[in-house]
């Protein structure tokens, strides 16, 4: 991965992002670290190296690669797992992510997000709506009671709604700081400042609680000092990291997933091609880089890249003077954000939530009306994912696509004849139910090749138990690959068929599948002359194949 150099042209336009993108990176990542239950620094930290080494290597150029409310959900549900020095189990799992996305990257495995369906998907980012939505109720309005309502997520959404119909036990001053961040938000985010808005109201709200004196409002400062100084090394513990794997790998895939959205819906300012692998090992790379200052896990935000785009910057150097500035905002700054009021992270991120909500349920309905078996798949995510625990929502969810994909794919492989007619083109026929003798018959797979549907398309053979003088010309158009199943197959309609009197010929045969015949005998079995290449131009392979046959079948009517 080679690191481009800063261009002169761009340098105003990725100053201006850089520090829009670290205005908003600040009091998100405080947020981000309350969901995750642990010291609002722990999010500031992850604005920090983890987004200088994402966006130098990164190929799409505008990517923040941070902390994300997703991540910090899974982060929350094993809290537990971090052990007594929360800083070294912090390091100890984002450095564990970093090493899982890192491998895949260089494993070349981007392409494996295409098996979690949008549907999946849709479901779960809508269950994490709704745990922010409803896990934060709390801290919007000063309950400051502690219920007892499980251990699962499904426990913060029974403790949010008993909290919303409590309001005689809220504090006025708090919940009044709250709504009025939510207010804040909905007005700037509809004005030409919506960029900066987030940045202006937590500005706006912290001024105002300490101009009041409003001591029943907590802020920052009541739960964690940040000092005035740069993070320090710390050492990840791999007596923990075993336990933490798990953890690692929804995480993992969560932030994967999330990029994958980035790379989809942020094209590079110069038209350059981006690469999934390639953002996979730049994840990695920046969680390993942050793991050492106890950086919580990250991965491609979509909100910091659109305020990054939005904001000017026309390269990845946005990205990495956005993590200069919140570097550099932490260590000459760090005690001026003890004054925000918890109320306004609080209400920042309901806000958010409402925002990923209200995007999500079209979707979720749109897919209920396209597909009723991926919609199941995009429910008993949701369900999981606020009644049990995230990581076995996605993890069921990951499950489910792929048990679709290859249902779907052996339901959709099926096999037709084709009919030639005079003029060289072909008819499609169905399939007959048994192998008419003395004629030629052209049988064309469609759909995939995969393992599971050679079952159907073994099933959908004609049966040629009573066929006599026949030839069955097997066209494998499309795709390089073969499966033994296939090979396997083949093998025995050859010797069945051939027994019979009959004849056998595969065309539209790619070279690869060629060397893999090859390879495995079944190109002696059946015969070169009853194999026949693939050719640049199409039905010309079946032509031959069908030549061949006419040949065959006239000499045999001499004798």
């Amino acid at each position: 991965m080679e690191i481009p150099k800063p261009e002169k042209k761009n340098l105003t336009r990725d100053m201006a992002g850089g520090i829009t993108a670290a205005m908003v990176c600040i009091p998100e990542g405080m947020a981000y670290a309350l969901i995750a239950g642990v010291d609002p620094i722990y999010g500031l930290y992850a604005g920090m190296l983890t987004v200088i080494v994402g966006s130098l290597f990164a190929s799409t150029q505008l990517m923040i690669v941070t902390l994300t409310n997703a991540v910090a959900l899974i982060v929350v549900d094993n809290l537990g797992l971090l052990g007594e020095d929360i800083a070294v189990g912090i390091a100890s799992l984002t450095l564990m992510v970093g090493l899982v996305q890192f491998a895949l990257g260089v494993l070349n495995l981007g392409r494996l997000i295409r098996f979690i369906s949008h549907d999946v998907m849709a479901g779960f980012i809508a269950a994490v709506a709704v745990i922010i939505i409803f896990g934060h109720i709390g801290e919007l309005v000063g309950y400051h009671e502690h219920l007892e309502v499980g251990v699962h997520v499904s426990g913060r959404i029974v403790e949010g709604i008993i909290i919303i119909f409590s309001p005689w036990q809220w504090d006025p001053a708090t919940a009044a700081t709250g709504f009025l961040t939510i207010a804040s938000l909905a007005f700037l985010k509809r004005t030409t400042f919506k960029r900066y808005a987030d940045i202006v109201v937590i500005g706006a709200v912290t001024i105002l609680v300490a101009a009041f004196h409003q001591g029943s409002v907590l802020i920052v400062g009541d739960f964690s000092e940040i000092p005035a100084e740069l993070p320090g090394l710390v050492t990840p513990d791999p007596g923990l990291m075993p336990d933490l794997f798990p953890a690692a790998i929804a995480i993992a895939i969560i932030a994967l997933v999330e990029s994958a959205g980035v790379r989809a819906m942020f094209k590079n300012p110069d038209k350059s091609k981006s690469a999934q692998s390639q953002d996979f090992s730049a994840q990695g790379l920046g969680n390993i880089a942050g793991c050492f200052i106890a950086a919580l896990p990250g991965g491609g935000s979509i909100s910091l890249t659109e305020v990054n785009k939005d904001a000017g910057s026309m390269s990845r150097f946005g990205g990495v003077l956005a993590g200069a500035i919140v570097i550099l905002a932490v260590a000459l700054f760090g005690p001026v954000f003890e004054f925000i009021p918890m109320a306004g992270l609080a209400g920042l991120l309901i806000f958010i939530g409402f925002v990923i909500l209200v995007k999500e349920v079209p979707r979720m309905m749109e897919a209920w009306e396209t597909s009723k078996a991926y919609s199941i798949s995009m429910l008993a995510t949701f369900v999981v994912s606020i009644g049990y625990s995230l990581e076995v929502g996605i993890f069921l969810g990951i499950i489910l696509s792929i048990a679709l994909y290859v249902y779907f794919s052996a339901k959709d492989a099926q096999l037709i004849v084709l009919e030639p007619l005079e003029d060289r083109q072909f008819r499609v026929r169905p399939v007959p139910k048994e192998l008419p003798s003395n004629e030629i018959t052209i049988i064309q797979q469609q759909g995939t090749r995969y393992f599971a549907a050679i079952h159907t398309m073994e099933d959908e053979l004609p049966d040629w138990r009573r066929t006599t003088n026949a030839t069955l010309i097997i066209s494998i158009y499309g795709g390089d690959s073969i499966s033994s199943d296939l090979v396997e197959l083949f093998k025995r309609v050859h010797q069945e068929m051939t027994a019979l009197g009959n004849r056998v010929i595969l065309c539209n045969v790619e070279e690869r599948i060629m060397e893999r015949l090859e390879r495995t005998g079944l190109l002696e079995i059946m015969g070169p002359e009853n194999v026949f290449p693939a050719e640049d131009i199409i039905g010309a392979s079946i032509w031959k194949a069908l030549d061949s046959a006419k040949e065959t079948m006239g000499k045999d009517e001499e004798e």
